[in-house]
């Protein structure tokens, strides 16, 4: 299960202590049809069951010819688009064929992220590395 695929554009994204992190999906995005209390994912982006949101993509097996198969949708402006990647290898795990088919794809027409969260980041690692280095101290 790749529970944050489906949602894992940075306009759905939230932010824990200056981390940006990727929405979720929720057990409820697998219900066969819409509830109207459910939660489909962490944040709410996804309003339906097994929605696909732009930026994101799903994986699966088809169980009637055991090929790997995506709804891809990576640029927001066209349509999504379902994937055939073919039996996967035996040799790989299924996560690893997946991103080894899909990784560009996916990640080369996203956006960066805003730069005050970045800026955030970089503000909170320099605090932990301060914090570790002073912890370190009381360990010589």
């Amino acid at each position: 299960m790749e529970a944050c695929d489906p949602c894992e554009a940075n306009y759905c994204a939230y932010q824990i202590d200056g981390t940006l992190v990727s929405d979720f999906i929720t057990p409820d995005f697998y219900d066969p049809e819409v509830t109207s209390s459910a939660r489909y994912s962490f944040t709410g982006a996804v309003k339906k069951p097994r929605q696909i949101l732009p930026g994101g993509y799903i994986s699966w097996i088809d169980p009637q010819t055991s090929e790997l198969k995506q709804v891809l949708w990576v640029d927001p402006s066209k349509k999504p688009t379902i994937r055939n990647l073919g039996p996967a290898p035996a040799s790989l795990s299924l996560r690893e064929f997946v991103e080894n088919k899909t990784f560009i794809l996916a990640y080369k027409k996203r956006a960066p992220p805003p730069k005050a969260t970045v800026a955030a980041r970089r503000q909170f690692q320099a605090a932990l590395a301060k914090a570790a280095f002073t912890r370190a101290k009381h360990y010589v």
